[in-house]
């Protein structure tokens, strides 16, 4: 982790059953074989209030605890007011977790009315089924006849005083939810991976859903105002991040083309890389320039640089024939970056199985720069799920039978769960 060019930190709070509040905070980098790592750092005890200011705190500690404050750390975390504050404290870059983003923007199309009176009828139907075994029992038989797949509900249409019934119009209007609310589930799917860059993939699956969530001609009036009201939650999400999502998309070389850009977002995405490769190639240089600088002193006594020799036609025609950089085969970081850059975008994109870190082990002698930042933004997850995994490894930890385990143990016990199998 020392090694890292950078490394991205996730944080949650969660509660045990002991009615104890805790942080847990995990760390994401690239290593020198282009793998992500994972690993939680700590799980600290809350005693304070939620506040901006006291998880600014731990988040500070935490960091400095871990060496980490030299290696530009970015934080994901959801999108509750206290956690983007705490990070606005901190003048760190922040990533909002963009499952808990879908999340909220499919409640906002679940509290339309319509929607919102038919999913308490289906809840009132499974409720009964739910209670009631000779319900269960008679609902398995009926599949059985109707060689029906063996789900625990199904479309019921009885006369009973105790259970409503849902209308032809309601099972329609359920189907298309259903189709409606398909692709933000998949999306959520797709941005639960660990072992491969998730924060490219945003941009591209925000784009996908903008646009499956736009109203069409076919669409009822409860669809329409279910997509309407979905698309208004995720429209304005990641407005102050954009440059962020749009970067890491264009260092992944699967979404480097960025076709959900128009052509002048293209242009500036890449050009706002250029500049930070340059500015990183010219730190680079400043260091490697201080070192040799230093070395030359220390041999100037012995060894006195001998005057070059100059020649009459030098002399003579030297201003106008004098060799450019170029030609003497020395580039100023700009001009590698913007080498690099228009090499990289006419190469051949990579399949979407493909994963991105394999490529660039493969191609990181190729593009130096870019692979440089490459490591520094796609080691940022795009959701805070590392943290939220935790949460179901402490259940199993701090039952109700070991309910007094004081929180250094806990933090021991899941610090050795989670990164037990580390390879020395």
């Amino acid at each position: 982790m020392q090694s890292a060019e950078r490394v991205a930190i996730t944080c949650d709070t969660w509660t045990s059953l002991s009615t104890q509040s805790y942080m847990t905070v995990t760390s994401h980098y690239i290593d020198n074989e282009w793998c992500l790592m994972s690993h939680v750092l700590q799980t600290t005890e809350v005693l304070t209030s939620h506040t901006a200011i006291n998880i600014a705190d731990m988040l500070t500690g935490a960091i400095q605890e871990w060496g980490l404050t030299s290696k530009d750390p970015a934080v994901v975390t959801d999108n509750a007011a206290n956690m983007v504050r705490a990070v606005e404290i901190m003048q760190l870059m922040h990533v909002g977790c963009f499952a808990h983003t879908l999340n909220l923007a499919s409640q906002a199309g679940l509290k339309v009315p319509a929607v919102s009176r038919l999913l308490a009828r289906v809840r009132r139907i499974a409720t009964f089924f739910h209670r009631s075994t000779m319900a269960n029992h008679i609902l398995k038989e009926k599949q059985k006849l109707l060689q029906l797949p063996a789900h625990k509900l199904t479309d019921v249409r009885r006369n009973e005083k105790d259970l409503c019934t849902l209308t032809e119009e309601d099972v329609t209007i359920a189907e298309d939810l259903v189709r409606v609310l398909k692709p933000m589930k998949e999306a959520t799917l797709a941005m639960s991976e660990d072992k491969q860059p998730t924060l490219s993939v945003i941009a591209p699956l925000l784009a996908l859903l903008q646009e499956a969530l736009t109203p069409s001609i076919e669409d009822s009036t409860v669809v329409r105002d279910l997509k309407a009201a979905a698309k208004n939650n995720l429209r304005t999400r990641y407005d102050a991040q954009k440059d962020i999502l749009y970067a890491a998309s264009a260092l992944d070389p699967r979404f480097k083309a960025l076709p959900f850009l128009s052509a002048k977002e293209q242009d500036d995405t890449f050009s706002r890389l250029q500049t930070e490769a340059a500015t990183a190639a010219r730190d680079q240089n400043t260091d490697g320039n201080d070192a040799d600088e230093g070395a030359e002193e220390m041999g100037e006594a012995t060894s006195p640089k001998k005057p070059k020799k100059s020649s009459t036609l030098e002399s003579l025609l030297g201003a106008v024939y004098l060799p450019t950089a170029k030609e003497n085969g020395h580039k100023t970081p700009a001009m590698k970056a913007g080498d690099e850059i228009r090499r990289y975008r006419a190469e051949q994109p990579a399949g979407l199985n493909e994963n991105p870190l394999t490529w660039w082990r493969s191609n990181e002698r190729e593009y130096p720069l870019l692979a440089h930042l490459a490591k520094q933004y796609l080691c940022v997850p795009g959701t805070s799920i590392a943290s939220e995994r935790v949460f179901s490894t402490a259940g199993d930890i701090v039952t109700a039978k070991r309910s007094c385990l004081t929180p250094d143990h806990v933090n021991e016990l899941l610090f050795l769960n989670k990164n037990l199998t580390i390879t020395k």
